[in-house]
């Protein structure tokens, strides 16, 4: 595991992520049930663009992106006082061959070294509730959190789905280890095709 010490939506954490799968895109490259999913073509394609020109699409924020990353905050704060942990914000972290990576909304240390990671969503207020009622993580959101404790290699992760003046949903979610063997499949595999289609392409460009 390597931590890059950058502040998350820095010029520096959006290169260290160009050209590699991460947490949050997962969901384009595995399901949460670990079936292929249908916009691996597609996640391909992007990755392989940002490897070629260096630069990312996806560093454009929404109004909602900005409403949660200023809520986030606030719901870290509440978190740990309900988990009566310190919590830290860290910049991006890949497994040790720099295949894979994921950006933490805080990890919980202890005596340096990642014992437990947090993913905070800040969703509208409607949405929050749905995520109440259900009582679980919702399915889009396993194969982040999935992969972050893969990336890591947490005993465990907290999903915590947060709107001010309603109740926090606050989950524990541990390793899936078949899953995981799973998206080291999937990685692989998406590797030899980024490495295959831009040595095609850089050859298609010197003729």
């Amino acid at each position: 595991m390597i931590i890059h010490d950058h502040e998350q939506y820095s010029a520096e954490w959006w290169q260290a992520r160009l050209g590699i799968p991460t947490a949050s895109g997962v969901d384009k490259l595995i399901t949460s049930t670990g079936a292929p999913s249908k916009q691996a073509a597609a996640y391909a394609n992007t990755l392989i663009a940002e490897r070629l020109s260096g630069r990312s699409d996806d560093s454009v924020s929404t109004v909602w992106t900005e409403r949660g990353r200023e809520t986030e905050g606030e719901a870290r704060e509440m978190l740990e006082l309900v988990l009566d942990q310190e919590i830290t914000e860290v910049g991006f972290i890949t497994t040790d061959d720099r295949t894979i990576g994921c950006s933490p909304d805080g990890v919980i240390l202890s005596e340096g070294s990642i014992l437990e990671g947090v993913e905070i969503k800040c969703p509208k207020g409607s949405t929050h509730v749905e995520y109440l009622r259900a009582g679980k993580v919702p399915p889009k959101y396993l194969g982040q959190v999935q992969t972050c404790l893969y990336v890591t290699g947490a005993s465990a992760w907290w999903f915590c789905s947060y709107y001010p003046g309603i109740d926090p949903l606050i989950l524990r979610v541990e390793p899936d280890l078949e899953w995981h063997g799973k998206l080291e499949e999937a990685v692989q595999a998406l590797h030899q095709t980024i490495e295959q289609s831009i040595k095609t392409l850089e050859n298609k460009s010197e003729k």
